[in-house]
């Protein structure tokens, strides 16, 4: 189908007189409604408001484009009106708006992109927006359509996916077929000829400048496309060889491939957004704002064509692959650990930094929360962590399904932090699964966002732009309800197991395998119900007189930390995590028995990490029980140490079980290149 063919003579609007932007969107929706291409216009008009809304439909240049993916939409089309008295529509360059096109397209991603790519090659043409405002009626003006697309694309279908690379094919192909045989030039044979390497003498023409371009925009499909054809037609007219990779809100379309990039001159970076550079490694790259890429692509590329440009480079780049480095649980994990990062490190140092400045003779059992300096802190760092699991499990969701998915697993996230899943706060039951039961939540609540999707599909057509506002948020919602009901029993059998435990490890006589059990518990899910089983067996025999066991529970928690910042110093390309900058404060939170800053590490890779983690812990326990440690509070690390019975051989039981807990990760782990 030609692009020509979307429009009729009834959608085409010549010379209207309308006085406000409100009545210029209903005219064209009506348009498109009397001729068949909309089922609902009310539907299609919400739709198209609500893009509007977020992104503004100007291209420049006194044309917009409004245009919207709808399932009220029966077949693609397109309304274009020329006003006869120009509007105000918030232009990005402050013109008034008099030429207009609306775009309706079933809810076809790929076909969606197709229409607003083909729209903005044609008014990227030179004179074509003019002579369309010129037009005396609606066939005139599709004359002219169907001209301009004759020209530019030869009767090439819609359905072309790569635009930009056909565009430039058809331009180079037509560039060879008219070049003039100038004077000692060789016939056109005879450069086939020349170019064919028969043997060792055969002549070679000097080879056309390749480069490419990524055009890069939050701002929705159009300027990324629009920055797109204007610097492909740039180097049509320049005669350079220019191919474009899009990034849009549709995703990236024309991605470039690892050969194009080794043959590449340079590399034109027009973006708005952050993009993946590492595979640009070695290349001259310039970068510039998407809106240089839209009104000054001559000028970028022919600094371009000059060579004058510093080479781009990033420590330790891996080779750029098209393919996937990872599964989708990976990246997923990833996308939750980094961003929850903040969080994590900010919430342990403010806590660490309440050990710090608090009066350590005051109530040593209520370290970091007597004096009013050291309980702000401590009540600033607790917030902090707080809101980390359910953000950690609300990116996670996102990763798998989604902007749909985000609440509910903000909500999961904050359910398994809390524990009191029906049963009230504080309640019989209520016991924080931690950061791993976030990490299931977020999981959870993203694969549950996706079959409401589909049970979505059921609700009649006028419902359909409910489908996030509502339809997601009550059945995901109702459904994360229900699987945090079912977790919580799983999560108090794992704490009664735990303490059954310990009850039984009472019985025997040695003290060794008591402090092994609880350091590596302590270690086990860093906050989880193992962790807490462990620091309330330690709790309460402080209350029973016996402060041995809480000795073990501090160096197991001082451990897990100390051992991820010995990573990142001796082996930074075995840490799993893309924070490894970050991974120096756990020296600072391990002294101080913050266990939580080992989280964002284990959680990159739980099934390796953790095990190395507890393992060093219940080395730790076992040498500072065997020592006899002994510490009579709960909270403050290497701090009331000098207070401790066997202060000295804690510390040297910490650093002993750090060693072991390095050593497994680094045989475990594999070495990373990436940065």
């Amino acid at each position: 189908m030609k692009f020509v063919e979307l429009f009729t003579p009834a959608n085409v609007l010549i010379g209207e007189k309308l006085t406000s932007k409100a009545k210029v969107m209903e005219r064209l929706v009506e348009a498109l409604r009397a001729s068949g291409t909309i089922a609902d216009s009310d539907i299609f008009h919400a739709a198209v408001l609500k893009r509007e809304s977020v992104h503004p439909a100007s291209v420049g240049n006194g044309v917009a484009i409004p245009h919207a993916r709808s399932p009220a939409v029966l077949q693609a089309g397109i309304a274009a009106m020329v006003l006869g008295e120009p509007q105000n529509f918030d232009s990005s360059d402050g013109k008034p708006i008099d030429l207009l096109f609306l775009i309706a397209s079933p809810d076809d991603p790929e076909l969606h992109l197709s229409l607003v790519s083909r729209l903005m090659t044609l008014l990227l043409e030179r004179g074509f927006a003019d002579k369309l405002r010129h037009a005396q009626s609606p066939k005139e003006f599709l004359g002219i359509v169907d001209g301009a697309e004759n020209y530019l694309f030869g009767g090439e279908p819609l359905h072309c996916r790569d635009v930009g690379l056909w565009a430039s094919r058809r331009a180079a192909q037509k560039a060879t077929a008219e070049a003039p045989e100038e004077t000692g030039a060789a016939p056109r044979d005879a450069r086939a000829r020349a170019s064919d390497p028969v043997g060792p003498t055969a002549p070679r023409a000097p080879r056309t400048p390749l480069l490419l371009a990524v055009a890069a925009s939050p701002m929705g499909v159009a300027h990324a496309f629009l920055a797109a054809q204007a610097m492909t037609k740039a180097s049509r007219e320049m005669e350079i060889s220019l191919r474009v990779e899009t990034h849009g809100s549709g995703g990236v379309r024309d991605d470039l491939t690892a050969a194009e990039i080794k043959l590449a001159d340079a590399i034109i970076v027009t973006a708005d957004q952050k993009i993946e550079m590492a595979r640009f490694d070695g290349k001259k790259v310039i970068f510039a704002p998407i809106a240089d890429g839209i009104h000054k692509p001559h000028e970028l590329v022919r600094k371009a064509l000059e060579g004058d440009i510093p080479v781009f480079r990033v420590s330790r780049a891996a080779p750029f692959r098209k393919s996937r480095p990872s599964g989708p649980i990976h990246r997923n994990l990833a996308l939750g650990v980094n961003h929850a990062l903040p969080l994590i490190m900010g919430g342990g140092i403010f806590i660490g930094l309440s050990f710090l400045l608090d009066d350590r003779s005051l109530a040593p059992g209520t370290l970091g929360r007597d004096s009013p300096l050291a309980a702000f802190f401590h009540q600033l760092g607790s917030a902090a962590l707080a809101f980390s699991l359910p953000l950690l499990a609300a990116l996670v969701a996102f990763g798998v399904a989604g902007w749909p998915a985000l609440a509910v697993g903000l909500v999961g996230g904050s359910l398994a932090l809390r524990g009191d899943f029906g049963v009230g706060a504080g309640g019989a039951g209520a016991l924080s699964g931690g950061f791993l039961a976030a990490l299931l939540a977020g999981f959870v609540a993203g694969y549950l966002t996706r079959l409401s999707r589909k049970l979505a599909r059921a609700l009649p057509l006028s419902l359909h732009g409910l489908n996030r506002s509502l339809f997601f948020s009550l059945v995901g919602l109702f459904l994360m309800g229900l699987f945090a009901l079912a977790l919580n029993p799983l999560v108090g059998l794992v704490s009664s197991a735990s303490a059954r435990l310990l009850a039984w490890s009472m019985e025997g006589t040695s003290k060794i395998v008591l402090g092994a059990l609880l350091g590596g518990m302590t270690a086990a899910d860093l906050g989880g119900p193992v962790n807490k089983a462990a620091y309330a067996f330690g709790l309460a025999s402080l209350a029973g007189g016996n402060s041995e066991a809480m000795a073990a529970v501090m160096v197991g928690a001082m451990t897990p930390p100390l051992s991820i910042a010995a990573m990142a110093t001796f082996f930074p390309q075995k840490l799993v995590s893309a924070g490894r900058k970050g991974a120096f404060a756990n020296y600072f939170l391990g002294l101080l028995g913050v266990a939580e800053g080992a989280i964002p590490y284990a959680a990159a890779a739980p099934l390796r990490v953790l095990p190395s983690l507890a393992s060093g812990a219940a080395v730790a326990g076992a040498l500072a029980m065997a020592s006899g440690g002994a510490l009579s509070a709960p909270y403050g690390g290497i701090l009331l140490f000098p207070a401790a019975k066997n202060g000295l051989a804690c510390l040297v039981a910490v650093a002993v079980g750090a060693l072991v807990s390095v050593s497994l990760m680094a045989l475990c782990q594999k070495t990373r290149k990436e940065s």
